[in-house]
């Protein structure tokens, strides 16, 4: 990971996003347009946040030598007497989230299979890095050009030495049920995440909470009545196979690459009008939204950024602060599933994979245990 040099760094003076603990500004680096995240080091101490922070600089730099198109640039790290610079590329288009819901925006099925490609190609080389993202949602899908979609916020992603984890985090929408159920998971609780991201490509409709007394599984009855009856039949059947209960049924990134390719060769002969791309600046490092629910670790109060503005002028006289982050708890889940009296079968397919088999086991031994919402402390 390249030292920005500081003093080349130019920051705009309004920002354009705030979080917890750190501010995001419009900027530009020996004149290029970028975006800078500006944190208070104090800030990320007083609160705990080193982890997060440290964990999204050491995926920074895995992927700095080799920048992928389909996610977000990263072009260095800086910082000045008591503040940090995370640099990257600016992308203008906005996230994908706020498209999906603005109805103005006529999304041909052609363009969202382009982006379900463009999405299902970044995830791939994560995965053949061994990176886990582990916050794959909408919100964390910024537009480029061209519709060309970047994979951002790196703050829950982890390095893969040992395929199974037990950490809870994401946004619960779009959580496995194992992610959810404090099961060991693995590469495939990325694929469900992705499978959610494609059910809003399809329905354009924020998703629906799922409930324990439904073990945390999709309402098909009420999806269906959502489907529009132009959807590709096969579009709508990878959705739902990415979101299959069983992590071993869901394909890989590999797969599921190759199955939107064809699609997107099957309707290259259709004569479809792509949108402008929107022109909405977006934070490309974290998510803004606040997604209420028992998993959400409580929000850092404000007043820790009080003081960042008058820190900040001594540095560029171009600067001032805002940007929203959205931080859950994802300690270890420690809470022990009793044991259940329920003599399941074994899975009705083997795995080759002995971590996967190993997933689906414990998997199957909780989905049988009564389950309940309840906060973690």
């Amino acid at each position: 990971m390249e030292n920005i040099d500081c003093e080349r760094l130019v920051i705009e003076e309004t920002e354009f996003s705030k979080g917890a603990f750190s501010k995001v500004y419009k900027g530009s680096y020996f004149g290029n347009p970028v975006c800078v995240k500006v944190i208070k080091k104090e800030s990320i101490i007083e609160n705990d946040m080193e982890i997060f922070l440290e964990r999204e600089i050491q995926v920074l730099k895995n992927l700095f030598n080799q920048p992928h198109n389909c996610i977000i640039r990263f072009i260095g790290i800086g910082e000045k007497d008591s503040l940090l610079f995370i640099v990257t590329e600016l992308v203008n288009g906005g996230d994908l989230g706020n498209v999906l819901y603005d109805r103005s925006f006529n999304l041909p099925w052609k363009l969202k299979i382009k982006i379900a490609k463009d999405i299902s190609d970044g995830m791939k080389y994560l995965h053949e890095k061994q990176i886990m993202h582990r916050d794959l949602k909408s919100s964390n899908l910024l537009i480029g050009k061209n519709w060309n979609i970047k994979i951002c916020d790196f703050g829950f992603a982890k390095f893969v030495n040992n395929p199974l984890s037990m950490t809870i985090c994401g946004t619960d929408e779009f959580m496995s049920p194992e992610v959810i159920l404090g099961i060991q998971y693995s590469y495939s609780a990325d694929v469900y995440s992705f499978g959610m991201v494609l059910i809003e490509l399809i329905t354009r409709n924020r998703l629906e909470e799922r409930l324990p007394q439904n073990n945390f599984d999709i309402d098909y009855e009420e999806l269906q009545n959502l489907i529009p009856s132009d959807c590709p039949r096969d579009f709508y059947e990878l959705a739902l196979k990415c979101c299959s209960y069983y992590p071993k049924d869901r394909p890989t990134f590999n797969e599921i690459y190759d199955i939107l390719d064809k699609m997107g060769e099957k309707l290259s002969t259709i004569v479809e009008s792509t949108p402008t791309t929107p022109q909405v600046i977006k934070n490309p490092l974290f998510d803004e939204s606040c997604i209420d629910n028992w998993f959400m670790l409580s929000l850092i109060p404000d007043d820790c950024l009080e003081n960042i503005n008058e820190d900040f002028t001594s540095i560029n006289n171009n600067n001032n602060s805002n940007n929203k982050n959205n931080i859950k708890n994802n300690d270890d889940n420690n809470s022990s599933n009793s044991n259940t009296n329920n003599n399941d079968n074994s899975l009705k397919e083997s795995c080759e994979n002995c971590e996967i088999r190993e997933i689906d086991e414990s998997f199957k031994k909780a989905k049988s245990n009564n389950w309940r919402a309840c906060s973690i402390s």
